[in-house]
């Protein structure tokens, strides 16, 4: 028996760019004192051997009464991305990002979202393809609901 349902038409469509696999996320994002919402993960890649991309998205799915809700949209979790030479030289660069849920007493409660990036730049030496540069950062970020979702900043849904 179908409880609830949300179409969204052209969702997954883009250009020189496809989808590699959707899962659902059973986390427990418990966002408001009554509902607990699910997350839909999808894993886009490009087709470039220069300039490799690969990126997952987070939506956040809740159902009230028959429909279900989107109050997260398209936040990337993950994003590996690159140019290169096909033979080593070139740049590289990873960002991996985790969600909790910090409750409030009464409320939506806050999404802190935690950022991992790290830059790496290779070379063909002497002694073969060796790692010249590696840099690592963190950066928190904080998603507050506004009545009807949570706004993604965009530096969190694109790289």
């Amino acid at each position: 028996k179908i409880v609830a349902r949300r179409v969204e038409r052209g969702l997954l469509v883009s250009d020189a760019i496809y989808v590699n696999g959707i899962t659902l996320d059973r986390a427990r994002y418990v966002l408001n004192s009554d509902q607990r919402a699910f997350g839909v993960r999808v894993r886009w890649r490009g087709s470039s051997t220069a300039n490799p991309l690969e990126y997952e998205t987070i939506s956040l799915y809740l159902q009230t009464g028959s429909t279900l809700d989107r109050p997260l949209s398209d936040m990337r979790t993950e994003t590996a991305s690159g140019e290169w030479d096909t033979l080593c030289d070139g740049t590289f660069s990873t960002v991996l990002r985790t969600i909790s849920v910090a409750p409030k007493s009464g409320g939506w409660a806050d999404l802190v979202v935690r950022e991992v990036t790290v830059d790496e730049a290779h070379e063909q030496g002497k002694s073969g393809c060796t790692r010249v540069r590696s840099e690592r950062s963190i950066k928190h970020y904080k998603l507050i609901h506004n009545g009807t979702g949570y706004v993604v900043p965009e530096e969190l849904s694109q790289d």
